[in-house]
């Protein structure tokens, strides 16, 4: 029961009436207020009230935008197809004259310009309009809603931009509009060039088809080089494959003429005589291999890659909106043209470092055509991939010399810029604009390091075998439509993990599992066959030729155009090698190991296990036995560096040692050294990555062991050249005929051939004084 109820069921409490209220009279539900005196206080609204109304607002702002994008895509719709502005009029005044009509004449209209659901129906399989590839559809979107993306490949949010202008970002959407009104500049230009029939271009991405047996002819083992000229200190040799390609092409030809008239004004056709070798193979799309890249020729090579990167790109674009145009004039639905991947970017650019990556967009910027006027983001570019701004202190006091003589090749190459490994972004391109961290969708070109596309992909990438294209796919879709790769500096990936440039290579050109941004009705046959890789171009830059690039470039790489490999021959009249640039007067020895061949069984692989065992017998037990201090062993793998430092770690009451790798911290580097020299420790165990980062000179070595031959042959004589010289100093050598590349590069291409090439002699030391 109630309180104040008094006993009645449903009662109610009296209000308290207080003696100065006044009588108010009463106003009926919905009513006003009959006394005309003081006006009532108008009540606030609440907090929802006031929420609500801001988002009607804002989804009013919203649809006006949504309208009015729709409507500028429509209109451009109606352009491409054709439409006269007779019949927008009499749409207009049918919308018109239906609206001043009576309710039957409304209903009547209205059942006439609705679809049918059988129209309906039928317009889902008609032709859709070109997701990508269209400079002005593709710069409306950029307009319209545009996604930059940060090195990592996150999206940025504008927040984040602090330091964009209105006004610089106001004239770049002018310049795009301006972009979509000027497309169809040099289009009978264009037209002569897409029909030149003996374009590279053409014939292989527009007119080569595979068969069967050229599957199978591609399928087989890949044959041996064969040198069909050499260029002062460089040899020339190919591999043929499925298409015969001569390295004699003319210089410069089959260029676009904007960028021909560009380049003559700016002097860059004049080409030298090496790049003029280089752009041979490059311009026939064969996969090239360069194997004497240094710093004093880089920029002479990359501009002559780059020089054929953007003459792809820009051909790959101006065919595109060339068949849009034919399409949109086209009086039948029949006409139809394969000239699209799974996605835009066509072209990868694979950097060690951020400096190297710097280096090849900027050589990429410089060669662009006078009609782009517009590069976005470039100072944001130059900020993050440009030299930093912390001065590394690697106490490295010892280089004195080399740095007043310029430094070692190495030392030149880390001196250059940013030394960061993990980046990527991506570059598209337009008539007008240039646009830096565009996202992968809209990019042609994707500039990445391997470690950072990995982290990108995930761990998918391991699953993939090389050559298996067609049985795995992959959750992203902008690897699977490159058509050229570029690893630049790659004896520089070698001393970084190669497992992540092999997944990588292995992941290109797989089919995704979804490809939102494609158009499948302009999607090539072979990329629709799993063929893809067979038309991909490969290009390698390293500074000196490696068995496990040569494997690389077998494994992953199979161009229907062959492969071309320009590599340096090293003997006293061309390219010296390394054993001619020690000074100190050090016995040097170098040992074959003879790896039993059987038929069951794989050399290679048991050549570790064979040289373990030789290290165990004939130099780790003679220094059991008789302990000698200043002895250094240069371990080139870090597998086998982990594996003998396990062996000292079980010796160390006999024996004392030390490690440092490219992992140590600087102070067990500093205690390691001065313990070494001075005679505290008996051996130092080193890897071939700590003298590529630190390039420490170690003093105090009476001799040395060489676990296997050094990567890059100038390392061989650095370090030998470190030496104090002492009465029994000496240099012991392990080599086995799987590293012949490597020997060739310290004793001269004859003599490792002689000593443990396929042809070698019976005897199994060498020395040299």
């Amino acid at each position: 029961m109630a309180k104040g109820s008094k006993g009645k069921k449903g009662g109610k409490r009296k209000r308290t009436q207080w003696d100065d209220e006044k009588d108010v009279p009463k106003t009926p539900r919905g009513g006003a207020i009959q006394d005309e005196g003081e006006p009532r206080k108008k009540r606030g609204e609440s907090m929802f009230t006031q929420w609500k109304k801001q988002k009607q607002v804002l989804n009013q702002k919203r649809r006006a935008v949504e309208t009015s994008i729709a409507q500028r895509k429509q209109e451009q719709y109606n352009r491409l197809r054709g439409r006269t502005d007779d019949d927008d009029e009499d749409d207009d005044g049918d919308d018109d004259h239906a609206a001043q009509d009576d309710d039957d004449d409304e209903s009547s209209n209205d059942d006439e310009k609705k679809p049918s659901t059988f129209n309906s129906f039928v317009s889902r399989f008609q032709r859709q309009k070109p997701s990508f590839g269209d400079d002005e559809e593709d710069d409306d979107e950029e307009e319209d809603d545009e996604e930059l993306v940060d090195e990592e490949g996150e999206d940025e949010g504008d927040a984040e931009d602090e330091g964009d202008d209105p006004a610089e970002e106001h004239e770049a959407v002018e310049d795009d509009e301006e972009d979509e009104e000027d497309a169809p500049v040099d289009a009978s230009a264009a037209a002569a060039a897409d029909d030149d029939e003996n374009d590279p271009y053409r014939q292989r991405f527009l007119k080569q088809e595979l068969t069967a047996p050229d599957i199978d002819i591609l399928s087989k083992k890949p044959s041996a080089f064969q040198v069909v000229e050499q260029w002062k200190d460089l040899e020339v040799s190919v591999r043929p494959a499925l298409v015969p390609a001569s390295t004699g092409a003319k210089p410069l030809s089959h260029i676009r003429q904007r960028l021909l008239d560009t380049w003559t004004t700016n002097n860059v056709v004049d080409i030298t005589p090496l790049q003029q070798l280089v752009h041979g193979p490059l311009h026939q799309y064969q996969d090239v291999m360069f194997c004497n890249q240094s710093t004093d020729n880089s920029a002479e090579i990359r501009q002559v890659v780059m020089m054929h990167v953007v003459n792809h790109v820009l051909k790959a674009r101006d065919t595109i909106s060339r068949h849009n145009e034919r399409l949109s004039k086209a009086s039948d639905d029949d006409a139809e043209y394969r000239d699209q991947g799974f996605a835009r970017p066509s072209v990868l650019l694979l950097a060690p470092l951020r400096s190297s990556a710097h280096a090849l967009v900027h050589q990429l910027l410089d060669l662009l055509p006078s009609t782009v006027t517009t590069i976005h983001n470039k100072d944001r570019f130059d900020e993050e991939f440009g030299e930093s701004d912390l001065v590394k202190d690697d106490d490295n006091d010892d280089d004195d010399e080399e740095d007043e003589e310029g430094g070692t090749e190495w030392q030149k190459l880390f001196q250059a810029g940013n030394n960061d490994d993990a980046f990527q972004i991506g570059i598209s391109f337009s008539r007008k604009t240039v646009k830096l961290y565009t996202d992968y969708s809209r990019a042609d070109i994707i500039v990445a390091s391997p470690l950072a596309l990995r982290q990108k992909v995930g761990d998918v990438l391991v699953d993939i075998v090389a050559g298996d294209k067609s049985t795995v796919k992959l959750p992203v879709d902008f690897l699977s439509s490159i058509e050229i790769c570029l690893l630049d500096s790659a004896s520089v990936l070698l001393m970084q993990n190669m497992d992540h440039v092999r997944a990588v290579m292995n992941a290109i050109n797989v089919t995704p599992k979804e490809a939102p941004h494609a158009d499948f009705s302009r999607i090539r046959e072979w990329n629709l066959n799993h063929q893809a890789h067979y038309f991909r171009q490969t290009i390698v830059l390293s500074h000196a030729s490696d068995a496990q690039l040569n494997n690389l470039v077998t494994k992953s790489c199979h161009n229907l155009r062959g492969v071309c490999r320009i590599a340096p021959v090293y003997d006293l009249q061309h390219v010296v090698p390394s054993v001619s640039h020690v000074i100190p007067s050090i016995k040097q020895i170098f040992q074959r190991l003879d790896v039993p061949s059987q038929p069951s069984s794989c050399p290679l692989a048991k050549e570790p296990d064979v040289r373990f065992q030789y290290f165990q017998q004939h130099i780790l037990t003679p220094l059991l036995d008789h302990p000698t201090k200043h002895t250094m062993i240069f371990v080139p793998s870090y597998f086998d560096f982990v594996r003998l430092r396990n062996v000292f770690s079980s010796q160390k009451r006999l024996i004392s040692c030390a490690a440092i790798s490219e992992y140590s911290t600087d102070s067990q580097i500093s205690r390691a050294r001065s313990r070494f020299y001075h005679g505290q420790i008996n051996v130092l165990l080193m890897t071939e990555r700590f003298h590529f980062y630190k390039q420490y000179r170690i003093r105090g070595v009476h001799q040395i062991f060489w676990y296997a031959p050094p990567s890059l042959g100038p390392f061989y004589a650095e370090v030998l050249n470190a030496i104090e010289p002492e009465d029994d100093t000496k240099s012991v050598v392990l080599c086995s005929r799987f590293d012949t590349l490597r020997m060739q590069q310290i004793v001269g291409t004859k003599k490792a051939q002689r000593m443990c090439g396929s042809t070698a002699d019976t005897k199994s030391v060498y020395m040299f004084c």
